[in-house]
């Protein structure tokens, strides 16, 4: 119990250090680098969040060398160790509390679910299957409505799930039907939701970093800003009408972890018109190049590091005897 009492803050202070460094260079690189494709920007984000994982549980890495520590064992200080006793209590209580909290909202989500109605108008299932071919989908999610949401959303419970408002279920808007299905088939062909369970574990083991909560907020945009762009693109919609499309589901609503509304009142929406409006031409060339730079981060954000103090170097030569000068023979 003692050993893991001095080894937790370690693990934890060291995975809170390196992660926020990783998280810190991945904003950098979203604010900064426009040119790089949200679906790349969104990896990076990723990866930092990735980072916090793999420098809590990896043992090992890259030595960094720090200042000679005093070789000099001290006594146990009873108040470090109930210190550091108190502190481990209080993180796996706050633990616990996100877990109970995550199964009150998979309830929920089960409730909600519960109300749900299979959709079965063949206007809308055929233009469903349309614009999942142009997405080069073979699984499809299911395709239900709820008669009390205004938002559509796609939900992970046992398989994604695309749920629909009544109102886009009319024969005359199809065209916002089709915006609203191309962006929810983009989440899901772009397997955002699959990695839904790096943000709950992160904010789960990690809720007192702040940067923590600031990369969720940037991961979720740049997943946004991807299936707005493939939206747009696949369905040839304007900007203009694609915005006006946003913002008619701009209507507060229940929110669940394991959901991706489409619009759900997020603070972000208007950054998300301003993008939809921006014109980025990315060629092959450029693809390449963001590759290759979520690749060189990854090694380098990815790869651990402890702190190491450096032994000093064993003179690898013998002692210098004394010299011995002989006396001449014969005399």
């Amino acid at each position: 119990m003692t050993e893991f009492l001095h080894l937790w803050p370690v693990h934890i202070l060291n995975a809170t250090v390196q992660g926020s460094l990783a998280i810190l260079l991945a904003l950098a690189i979203c604010h900064l680098g426009t040119k790089i494709p949200a679906r790349i920007r969104a990896w990076i984000m990723r990866i930092s969040l990735f980072k916090l994982l793999v420098a809590g549980f990896f043992v090992g890495g890259v030595a960094v060398a720090q200042l000679p520590q005093n070789e000099k064992s001290e006594a146990p200080n009873p108040m470090l160790e109930t210190m550091l006793l108190v502190s481990a209590c209080l993180w796996a209580c706050c633990v616990i509390i996100s877990a109970i909290r995550l199964f009150n909202s998979t309830k929920r989500l089960d409730q909600f679910l519960s109300g749900t109605i299979e959709v079965k108008e063949l206007h809308v299932l055929k233009v469903y299957q349309d614009i999942a071919k142009s997405l080069g989908i073979n699984s499809l999610p299911r395709l239900v409505s709820h008669p009390e949401i205004n938002s559509p959303r796609l939900i992970k419970r046992n398989g994604n799930v695309i749920v629909l408002s009544q109102d886009l279920l009319d024969i005359n808007v199809t065209e916002k039907l089709r915006v609203v299905l191309a962006h929810e088939l983009a989440h899901h062909r772009h397997g955002d939701l699959a990695w839904g369970w790096l943000q709950t574990i992160t904010d789960a083991f990690f809720f007192f970093n702040p940067l923590v909560g600031l990369a969720h907020r940037q991961l979720r945009l740049m997943e946004e800003y991807a299936a707005d762009a493939t939206a747009i693109r696949v369905t040839g919609c304007k900007p203009a009408t694609y915005s006006h499309t946003l913002l008619s589901f701009l209507t507060p609503s229940v929110a669940f972890p394991q959901a991706y509304a489409m619009a759900d009142g997020s603070k972000e929406l208007e950054q998300r018109i301003q993008e939809s409006f921006v014109t980025r031409r990315t060629g092959t060339v450029d693809v390449v190049l963001a590759l290759v730079l979520c690749s060189v981060i990854a090694i380098i954000t990815l790869v651990p590091w402890t702190m190491a103090t450096p032994q000093p170097l064993a003179d690898s030569q013998p002692p210098i005897s004394p010299m011995r000068i002989a006396a001449p023979m014969g005399r």
